[in-house]
């Protein structure tokens, strides 16, 4: 894979990798985060803090073989996946892409009633791919990112009470089933 790099100066020194075929960008985002981002629409992005890419990367083994499955088309294909503080990682068999969407619960409405945001990426089959080989080089630049933990391994998640206050595993309250 080729793999071209490049120095931003802004206020700080800003790392900018992109995928072989330019189809996705991937910068710092502070603090140890990173944010990907899809070039061909740039307000397309989805900021990961080290606690979501860690779900996330954790994930990826599930959400490439719902891909597949998704690319053959030999079964319908539903898979949502909470990837923590309100991303979800989504597949269908209606759109052929891998979904990473924020969502939100309005004021006033039931947790069970969440709407998407607008801060979300769907990545075509060819690009979730891309992105696929393109993670050992995000660590490989983003070395915080090889050691981040989910917060599930935390001790505040030894017992079910500290596990049910967490916001990152529940950002819409207790009684929202994921």
């Amino acid at each position: 894979m080729s793999l071209r790099s490049s120095t931003t100066l802004l206020s700080t020194s800003v790392r900018l990798i992109c995928s072989a075929n330019n189809r996705i960008a991937c910068s710092p985002s502070p603090p140890n985060g990173v944010t990907l981002t899809s070039t061909s629409e740039p307000r397309k992005t989805v900021v990961f803090n080290a606690n979501r890419w860690a779900y996330f990367v954790g994930l990826t083994a599930k959400i490439d073989e719902e891909a597949k499955e998704l690319n053959c088309q030999t079964r319908p294909v539903a898979f949502r996946k909470h990837v923590n503080d309100g991303y979800y990682d989504t597949l269908t068999s209606d759109v052929i892409c891998v979904g990473i969407r924020k969502f939100y619960a309005p004021y006033g409405l039931c947790s069970d009633q969440l709407r998407p945001s607008k801060s979300r990426i769907a990545l075509r089959l060819d690009v979730w791919a891309e992105l696929m080989t393109l993670i050992p080089s995000i660590h490989a630049v983003f070395p915080a990112l090889v050691k981040a933990k989910r917060c599930i391994v935390e001790e505040s998640h030894v017992n079910q009470v500290g596990w049910l206050d967490c916001s990152s595993c529940f950002p819409f309250g207790k009684k929202h089933s994921y």
